[in-house]
């Protein structure tokens, strides 16, 4: 770190102190007053001494809220100032501009918020959704979350240059991996949820790859979501209730994704549990052109028509996917088998084989997926 940010997380731990300080002060006048009692006060004089000490507690409140949000102000141009300084060793001109590019238009877009903040009595909560970032460009956003997202999430940003985070949180994240360098402007955007055990940290590399390849395959990106709490085996994955609350959180997210890409065609792609959350997240109504169910257990409904949703529901499940046994043509631990002729989904463009976790690594499904996306 340079100067420059030393100095500004000295001011914020100051300005936190100086506000501890005055609140202390504050909750020594009820011992002042107690005190006044005890010399002998009464009557008008002891009133008068009393609100006296009661109006000078009172207006300490003011300074001590905008020390501390002050404080919290330049935390976050520090941090962010943190990055700057940290992209001086990139020898790269045209990918150092492009980043501080993203990172001014995230200093201006936390400025405008910290200034909102200090002229109103509460300040706004910290972005957790997409949508809590307005129009701010993608690139901004992702910055504006590496400042505030936890090591373990940091790390992955760092390590996967194509990967820009869009929520994130201790036991979430929700991010656009974009491989060719498309966000601006892709031709599709295809949200990936993936299925048990997804929640594990430790998992989440093995995501990233696969969502990769979804976009290599698609020309487009992928938007990752790992926005739920994922069953962590397949004991718990015959229970709907992770699903059912995280299908709301889906509908939200897409309904945000939509507004930053309107031109782009957009298809969500539900795996094993997470094609559970797609058809719950459906019926609460999705922002989207198209579904794909992939090896799924079934949506939670008895024929496709039930979802609500208005455009084509394609499903695939591999010949040696087992979970094939989890439903059927009447009924299933989560409905109707998608692939059944009963259930009404359409079929997929290739015929797939292969076993539960050979999806997206297997070239005759990718290109079944591309057909989709450009179609």
């Amino acid at each position: 770190m340079t100067l420059q940010s030393t100095s500004m997380f000295a001011a914020a731990t100051a300005l936190r102190q100086h506000s501890a300080a005055t609140l202390n002060l504050q909750d020594e006048s009820h011992g002042y007053q107690r005190a006044i009692i005890d010399a002998g006060f009464e009557g008008e004089s002891l009133r008068l001494a009393v609100r006296n000490v009661e109006e000078e507690a009172a207006s300490l409140s003011e300074p001590a809220m905008r020390m501390s949000l002050a404080s919290g102000v330049l935390e976050s141009f520090a941090t962010l100032q943190q990055r700057v300084e940290n992209l001086g060793s990139i020898g790269f001109a045209e990918t150092l501009m492009g980043e501080l590019g993203a990172l001014g238009k995230a200093l201006d877009w936390a400025c405008a918020r910290s200034i909102d903040a200090l002229c109103t009595p509460l300040a706004a909560p910290p972005p957790k959704r997409l949508d809590d970032f307005g129009e701010l460009p993608i690139d901004a956003i992702h910055e504006l979350n590496m400042a505030q997202a936890p090591p373990q999430i940091r790390q992955l940003g760092d390590a996967n240059p194509d990967l820009y985070l869009l929520e994130v949180s201790e036991e979430t994240m929700v991010a656009i991996i974009d491989p060719d360098d498309v966000v601006t402007w892709p031709s599709s955007v295809t949200t990936f949820i993936d299925g048990v055990g997804s929640s594990d940290e430790g998992r989440w590399p093995t995501t990233i790859e696969r969502s990769r390849s979804i976009a290599q395959a698609t020309g487009g990106v992928t938007a990752l979501w790992l926005g739920y709490k994922a069953p962590e085996n397949l004991t718990r994955a015959v229970h709907s209730a992770p699903a059912e609350a995280a299908g709301g959180e889906l509908a939200r997210f897409q309904r945000s994704l939509g507004a930053h890409f309107p031109a782009a065609k957009k298809i969500v792609a539900g795996y094993s549990y997470g094609s559970v959350v797609t058809g719950y997240a459906a019926r609460e109504g999705l922002d989207a052109d198209e579904l794909v169910l992939v090896g799924s257990p079934g949506t939670g409904v008895r024929h496709v028509s039930q979802l609500g949703f208005d455009g084509p529901v394609t499903a695939v499940t591999n010949d040696g996917d087992p979970i094939s046994f989890t439903g059927g043509n009447y009924f299933g631990a989560h409905g109707v088998d998608p692939t059944a002729p009963l259930f009404g989904a359409r079929p997929f463009p290739t015929r797939t084989k292969g076993t539960h976790s050979s999806y997206w690594t297997d070239p005759v499904f990718l290109k079944g997926l591309r057909t989709i996306a450009q179609r």
